[in-house]
C-alpha cells in the first residue's frame, strides 16, 4: 500500500507522523481541520492537495521526498 485513505474521519487529529515509509499519496487531508503537525519526510509523495485547507498548520515536515 502506498497511499493513505481514511484520514479524514481523525476529525481532532492534530499531529501526523509518518516518516520513512513508501507513501505517494496522502488524500483527503483538506478535512482535518484541527492538524497543527504534519511530518511525511522520506516518502514518495508528490503532491499534497488540500494543504491550504488546514488553516491550524504550524509544522510541516516533507524533506527527501518527490515533491514537484
Amino acid at each position: 500500500m502506498n497511499e493513505i485513505e481514511g484520514i479524514d474521519k481523525c476529525k481532532l487529529l492534530e499531529r501526523v507522523w509518518i516518516n520513512n515509509n513508501f507513501i505517494e499519496n496522502i488524500k483527503l487531508i483538506d478535512r482535518l481541520s484541527m492538524l497543527r503537525q504534519l511530518y511525511l519526510g522520506s516518502n514518495r509523495i508528490r503532491k499534497i492537495k488540500g494543504i491550504d485547507k488546514c488553516v491550524q498548520l504550524e509544522k510541516m515536515w516533507l524533506e527527501d521526498n518527490r515533491i514537484e
